[in-house]
């Protein structure tokens, strides 16, 4: 699919607000060289069915909200969570959030309760931000519909116990919940009652946890009411393990711990000690995945994570800061920061997962055909600022 190979970070031909913001995957990356994945093994066997003894009960019949509006939902390349948001007449994480975590029937498997489910849904999603551009119920939703498509398509369905499944789809749905539209790097430096509260350790993704597990303990919510204590137990381990990863600051480090775990237990599933380290790369997969849909709708996406950034910029230069990369409106690269997204960020996460299960094919082709397009663009854009910049230098010779 077209590798990125040894190619460094400062040495890509990217905006320095581009390569500080790769560099904000992972601390001080600035020797981090990207990697192929050939010498991946090809497949993993992961753990049987877990946790088959929980208790079974009579279920409420499973609630389907707006599921006629749920056009293309299993597929990748079709859906359109921006379509959704303008028919459904309701938020598109309670509709996507009822298909995936109600309608199929996973919940009552478990012994869970969908009525409660569902009132739990509608209060999370009061949680989320509507005035945020990018980090709202919107992009929640869509990063749910992108781990049902991801498990429904890649032939590990059957392969995952419908609690490790179940948890996958919660954390899509809770990982960003009340999220503030400012980075962590954000809220350390201003001292927010958040970085004080998790010790400026993933500031934001502790609370997100913490937001969801606390509405999970209001009585009426509780959808696991009946679970036994063990689902329970792992429902919060991995959750918490899941969303805490798909904090930036972790990227090359998740990235290296999930490929040393392919590399070192091959096809042996019986080596696989943990099936945590996949739900986090799965997740985490999902949650950059814009650039992996079609055009239209990756370009909007961009529109929204480019404008919430200015915000944060615009504050950070009414307090006399540095601006953060990719956050200063005047000086940021559109094309630029795609570009060095898709090539040290998202092409190597998808390629990662590719190696170890062949459903992914789908995503890299439609990833591959973006990036040509975004360094069309990135040609144009800088073929522009060249003709300006030497149109005065023109003007002055004649």
């Amino acid at each position: 699919h077209g590798g990125t190979g040894e190619v460094g970070i400062d040495d890509a031909p990217l905006d320095e607000g581009t390569k500080g913001y790769l560099h904000s995957f992972g601390g001080d990356q600035r020797g981090v060289r990207i990697r192929t994945f050939k010498s991946v093994a090809t497949a993993v066997m992961f753990k049987q069915r877990l946790m088959g003894n929980a208790p079974k009960r009579t279920a409420p019949p499973p609630l389907r909200l707006h599921r006629d509006q749920l056009a293309n939902f299993d597929s990748w390349k079709e859906f359109n969570v921006f379509k959704l948001e303008d028919k459904a007449g309701a938020s598109p994480l309670l509709v996507v959030g009822a298909a995936t975590l109600i309608d199929g029937g996973l919940l009552p498997a478990l012994g869970g309760d969908n009525l409660k489910m569902q009132a739990f849904l509608v209060q999370l999603d009061r949680k989320y931000r509507p005035e945020n551009a990018y980090h709202n119920s919107s992009h929640a939703a869509d990063v749910l519909q992108a781990a049902y498509a991801m498990m429904n398509h890649c032939a590990v369905r059957d392969r995952l116990a419908d609690l490790d499944l179940f948890c996958l789809y919660f954390a899509a749905a809770i990982h960003d919940v009340d999220h503030p539209g400012v980075t962590n790097a954000y809220a350390v430096a201003s001292g927010t009652e958040n970085a004080l509260i998790y010790n400026d350790f993933s500031v934001n993704e502790n609370m997100h946890c913490s937001t969801a597990f606390h509405l999970l303990r209001q009585e009426e919510l509780d959808f696991t009411d009946q679970f036994v204590k063990a689902q329970k137990l792992k429902l919060r381990k991995h959750v918490i393990g899941m969303v805490l990863a798909t904090d930036i600051e972790h990227h090359f480090s998740k990235l290296q711990q999930f490929t040393c775990i392919v590399e070192n237990a091959g096809t042996d599933h019986q080596r696989w000690d943990d099936l945590l380290p996949f739900l986090e790369m799965a997740l985490h997969s999902c949650d950059i995945s814009n650039p992996t849909r079609q055009w239209e709708i990756g370009m909007q996406w961009a529109d929204r994570v480019l404008h919430e950034y200015a915000l944060q910029g615009d504050r950070e230069r009414v307090l006399g800061r540095p601006i953060s990369p990719l956050c200063d409106r005047h000086t940021v690269s559109k094309a630029g920061s795609q570009v060095g997204f898709i090539t040290f960020i998202v092409q190597p996460t998808f390629e990662a997962l590719h190696a170890v299960h062949k459903g992914l094919d789908e995503q890299l082709e439609t990833l591959k055909c973006n990036k040509e397009r975004w360094n069309q663009e990135l040609a144009a854009e800088k073929a522009a600022a060249a003709a300006k910049a030497g149109a005065p230098a023109a003007a002055a010779g004649s």
